[in-house]
């Protein structure tokens, strides 16, 4: 999947976005691997993270749609929150659906 991932980005001729894609599964492969237990572990969830956030805005700036903005604002409210809550997992999961509604919403514009 995340071969089909990189191809579509390639075919939609955005180099940026290309970039903070393959971050993004360079991010998301190292989560996989690595234990959670493992500093490393926490590195690749900053890139996963920061991936996501940059690729957000990146799209935010080009479309200049007001739901991509207020998906671009609910992410960074729960980006915060997430130091604020014991309970990680169902941060991380609020996190993710934010930016699958934002991928997909982003690919209905087009």
């Amino acid at each position: 999947m995340g071969c089909l991932t990189v191809i579509y980005e390639f075919m939609r001729n955005n180099i940026v976005s290309l970039f903070l894609i393959l971050f993004l599964l360079l991010g998301i492969y190292g989560v996989i691997i690595y234990e959670h237990t493992l500093s490393i572990h926490y590195i690749f969830c900053f890139i996963v993270f920061i991936s996501i956030i940059c690729f957000m805005y990146n799209h935010c700036f080009l479309q200049n749609n007001i739901i991509l903005y207020l998906l671009l604002y609910l992410q960074e409210i729960l980006s915060a929150c997430i130091f604020l809550e014991n309970d990680i997992i169902n941060m991380e999961i609020y996190l993710l659906g934010n930016f699958a509604l934002f991928y997909i919403y982003l690919h209905f514009l087009q």
